[in-house]
């Protein structure tokens, strides 16, 4: 009799032991993406060498030119394929495509020698969106997530991923110039996601949130995937998006005459810290008299010189950088730091700029 007593007691112990353990992967491990928060504890540092400014000669037909996170890599299409150079030793790799398949979009990972790219495929089961993952040092592509479409027009027009969450968001336009949003997780599971415009402009990831805000191309109105709304601010009508950065801020900036003459920020809560008190007064010290506390949470910085939107970039850092293409020069808004450059401006980067000069493509880092 004891002996059953004893069984009957470990079975129970057992048992319970095997619950706790359940309910702990299900509810940290297996639990639901709609709701992504990452806490950051602090940057790592990778043992790379931060480079210099870079200086590759480049085909004349190459287009859609990007650099990795650390001018490793330089990328390209020409005759629609996908290639990839090693700069140190002018290797070149021709990415792998599926059959029957071109490339609709790729862009580089913010932080390691990995690229998404979007392949348009078209065959017997109609046209789909294939999503990959491609690895640059095992020469590695692996399929993540595919979406049928049912337009042959359609393509992709952007993409916003963080590696922290694990999450991607990427926008296409149809041949209506209708956008569509779709998410795709970390565990590969993809849904579109309802948007309040159908004309659909710029888009922004939170890194450490599952929060996507976008605008409406004709209204000139941003919204949250969080919930839909839209963000106001008094006495300003039109909005448009400008970019977020590592340390969940939005920036946006009023318009007037289709120039931006203010940029407004704030910090986002996620829904857990919605009653803490909100940080807006990062970079206080560094802004000093370019801002004033706005009293919706907002802090306004008055543009030096109104700007068309698409000279401006926000870097990951919360840096505000203005391009002037008639005087060939990058403005840190705040510092007023100049970098210059000769040839043509392609586009900004984290840390600098990527100019066109011949056949001679460029990468220069931002004056401090």
């Amino acid at each position: 009799m004891k002996a059953i007593k004893k069984l009957t007691l470990w079975i129970v112990i057992s048992l319970f032991v095997q619950f706790l353990g359940f309910y702990y992967v299900d509810s940290k491990f297996l639990s639901s993406a709609s709701n992504v928060t990452i806490k950051k504890i602090e940057d790592f540092d990778t043992d790379e060498k931060e480079y210099e400014d870079v200086d590759v000669k480049i085909s004349d037909n190459a287009s859609k030119i990007q650099f990795s996170h650390n001018c490793k890599y330089l990328s390209y299409i020409e005759k629609n394929h996908l290639y990839v150079e090693e700069i140190k030793s002018e290797k070149i790799k021709k990415v792998q495509l599926e059959d029957n398949s071109e490339i609709s979009y790729y862009k580089w990972l913010p932080d390691r020698d990995r690229m998404l790219i979007v392949e348009k495929n078209s065959g017997y089961n109609g046209i789909k969106l294939m999503v990959s993952s491609y690895d640059v040092k095992k020469d590695e592509k692996i399929l993540i997530k595919d979406f049928k479409v049912y337009d042959e027009n359609i393509e992709v027009s952007d993409i916003e991923l963080s590696t922290l969450t694990g999450l991607t968001y990427i926008k296409t336009v149809d041949s209506d110039n209708v956008s569509s949003i779709y998410r795709i997780d970390r565990m590969g599971e993809g849904s579109k996601i309802e948007t309040v415009p159908k004309y659909i402009s710029n888009m922004s990831l939170l890194r450490t949130e599952d929060i996507l805000y976008y605008e409406g191309e004709v209204y000139n109105k941003i919204y949250s995937s969080q919930d839909n709304k839209e963000i106001n601010i008094d006495d300003v009508d039109k909005l448009t998006l400008l970019g977020t950065d590592n340390e969940k801020n939005i920036y946006v900036g009023s318009l007037k005459n289709d120039l931006v003459e203010s940029i407004y920020y704030k910090t986002i809560e996620s829904k857990q810290n919605l009653s803490e008190e909100t940080d807006v007064e990062k970079l206080e010290d560094e802004k000093n008299e370019f801002v004033n506390d706005y009293e919706n949470n907002f802090t306004q910085i008055k543009m030096t010189s109104p700007s068309k939107s698409e000279n401006i970039f926000i870097n990951s850092e919360g840096k505000i950088y203005v391009h002037d293409k008639i005087r060939k020069t990058v403005t840190n808004e705040i510092d007023k730091s100049v970098t210059t450059y000769n040839g043509e401006f392609l586009s900004f980067r984290n840390d600098g700029i990527m100019v066109k000069n011949g056949q001679n493509i460029s990468v220069i880092k931002y004056k401090k």
